[in-house]
């Protein structure tokens, strides 16, 4: 699914998951519902799995037939009849669901079925990475701290971390936890707790996810050169840094603030490293089973390539002006020359950028790099 991701921009897979998943709200299809789809009757399904009649009525119109058949019967029927896989996926996710509903409920955290309904059918958002950033939001609120670093850790990658907007209610749906405040409340204090306890790889990537996700909310005090620095003792820490950063620059157009965070990267080699090492990581371009932030020679970064000509296009002003002063000329330096062999795309993204922007500094920013690429481009 991942795969697909790193093809599709945000929301061209929803027709996908509207015909796949109905969670919560919609009623499971019938053994009968996919058969006579298909153009079968119990006697030729029976015929078909090499099965007795009476087993195929047994299961023909009950609504739990998928709990009560067999597996090795489900597997049978997958391989004859259109949609029982989908079917079968569907099912599971919303086993899954459920447990989640009941577990937040047993420790008084609402879960909201249909806010997990709309986040699926709205905002395409996977369903099972929507499970595990739930699971994540719930460990948080409970305060288990190991529990948290794993299922954070899991939702590592694009488009888990829209998963994770869903449950932060910045998706654009309304929040899977309906208590916000608490989950905010429960983030903060976790960050706290982690940060204050050696800095494991593990541990800096569930740091990296609270930080965006509260920064991109609430006030962080990220702008003290000091406390800055004194954050970037190694790679581990510079990466939730740097999550604070970008979860700031996505909530305010705050030029000073991409402008501190340029002098970081020029200035930290530390900072330098996780910056290279982010979005590669991020968009599948690095494998996810890496254990620490060191980015191959000659990788071909053709997802980070694809998303950042996105994001320079569509996204907010200094965020963009954040990726056409630093993202881009470094890796462009340091990491990808060809910029996934995107180049051409690259210019005319930077242009397109340019013609639309308010900022006057983006504008520039925009025109200047076209024109080196451009000029490197035709040496």
């Amino acid at each position: 699914m991942q795969v697909l991701w790193s093809l599709y921009g945000p929301g061209e897979l929803l027709p996908i998951f509207l015909v796949r998943y109905k969670i919560v709200a919609a009623r499971y299809r019938t053994l009968r519902d996919l058969a006579e789809k298909a153009g079968h009757s119990p006697a030729s399904l029976a015929d078909a799995l090499g099965v007795d009649e009476t087993t195929i009525y047994r299961h023909w119109v009950a609504d739990d037939w998928l709990d009560r058949m067999q597996s090795h019967a489900i597997r049978k029927l997958m391989a004859v009849v259109p949609g029982i896989d989908q079917e079968y996926s569907r099912s599971v996710v919303q086993e899954r669901v459920d447990q989640l509903i009941k577990e937040g409920a047993a420790a008084g955290f609402e879960i909201s079925g249909a806010a997990f309904s709309q986040a699926i059918e709205q905002a395409a958002i996977v369903p099972q990475f929507l499970c595990s950033a739930t699971e994540a939001g719930l460990s948080i609120l409970k305060g288990d701290t190991d529990r948290s670093v794993r299922k954070l850790r899991s939702c590592w990658g694009r488009p888990q971390t829209w998963a994770l907007h869903a449950i932060y209610g910045s998706a654009g749906t309304p929040p899977v936890f309906p208590d916000h405040q608490a989950l905010i409340g429960a983030s903060r204090e976790m960050f706290e707790k982690l940060s204050s306890t050696r800095i494991t790889y593990q541990r800096s990537i569930a740091l990296g996810h609270l930080a965006h996700h509260l920064a991109a909310q609430i006030e962080m005090d990220i702008k003290s050169p000091a406390r800055r620095r004194a954050g970037l003792r190694d790679e581990m820490a510079g990466f939730f840094v740097r999550g604070a950063f970008m979860g700031s620059l996505r909530r305010s157009d705050d030029l000073d603030l991409a402008g501190r965070y340029n002098e970081l990267v020029a200035t930290e080699g530390a900072a330098r490293l996780v910056e290279l090492w982010t979005f590669p990581s991020w968009t599948g371009d690095l494998s996810p089973s890496a254990d620490n932030f060191t980015l191959p020679h000659n990788l071909v970064l053709r997802n980070s390539a694809r998303e950042v000509i996105h994001e320079i296009k569509s996204y907010n002003e200094v965020y963009a002006w954040y990726l056409v002063t630093t993202y881009v000329p470094l890796t462009l330096e340091q990491a990808d020359a060809t910029f996934g062999g995107m180049i051409d795309e690259l210019i005319a993204a930077l242009r397109y950028r340019a013609e639309r922007a308010e900022l006057t500094e983006l504008r520039t920013a925009c025109l200047d790099l076209a024109g080196v690429v451009a000029s490197k481009q035709g040496e």
